[in-house]
């Protein structure tokens, strides 16, 4: 039994139940981002959205819930589906060449930045800053960084060829692995990274926009002990 309705909401929160939203914190270069809502493409961006399960940048991933990936088949709303494609629609080549330093540069996940994943849904309340930005490094002893590889793809830097307006290896699919145990809790994390060189070209109507598809995935498994082997 519990002493009073706020001892047992916090007896809650100490474990992730279904669906529930999983707070993560995004390093860049020096700088910490707090957020309390795990999103596609998961860091860099603290802007809302509350469409959780829609294949779209900046959705919520819930706790236990997958999106995975298949060809041929994508997420529509509030379902938990195959491939989740996301089109990014891009104005012209400036903007191509804008868009292959940001959305599209896998420099964010891997040489200059870092996601960590709470253990717990409460894990945002013992954090040092309440600020989404933290100059300083917040305490992350709840968390477990994510484990990101190039899933057998050579390491390199994505950057923008002018001369053959591409994008040389431009983001193509992020796919999480996130595992969890009998409490609950998340124990650990991995991603893998694809990319692939994104040539330009110029729309051949003028009220036209060129898109570039991007894939992101995640999948929970509960966590192997030596017992269950």
């Amino acid at each position: 039994s519990y002493p009073n309705k706020q001892h047992k909401q916090d007896a809650l929160s100490s474990f992730y139940r279904i669906g529930g939203a999983i707070p993560f914190v995004y390093k860049q270069e020096d700088n910490y981002f707090i957020m309390d809502v795990l999103r596609i493409p998961f860091g860099g961006s603290s802007i809302a959205s509350d469409n959780a399960g829609v294949c779209q940048y900046l959705n919520a991933v819930e706790f236990r819930r997958n999106i995975g990936m298949q060809d041929g088949f994508s997420c529509s709303t509030n379902q938990y589906c195959g491939e989740c494609t996301v089109p990014v629609a891009v104005d012209d080549e400036k903007d191509m060449s804008s868009r292959c330093q940001n959305e599209f540069n896998i420099d964010r996940y891997v040489k200059h930045g870092a996601v960590f994943l709470g253990t717990k849904p409460n894990v945002a309340l013992s954090m040092t800053s309440t600020s989404s930005n933290a100059s300083t490094k917040p305490d992350l002893k709840n968390f477990v960084m994510v484990d990101v590889n190039m899933d057998d793809q050579p390491m390199i830097s994505t950057s923008w060829n002018n001369d053959t307006s591409t994008c040389v290896g431009a983001l193509y699919s992020l796919q999480y692995t996130i595992y969890y145990n009998t409490s609950g809790l998340i124990t650990k994390a991995s991603a893998k990274i694809k990319y692939k060189n994104v040539i330009f070209a110029a729309p051949p109507k003028s009220n036209s926009v060129f898109f570039v598809r991007q894939s992101f995935a995640v999948s929970f498994l509960p966590e192997v002990t030596s017992g269950d082997e």
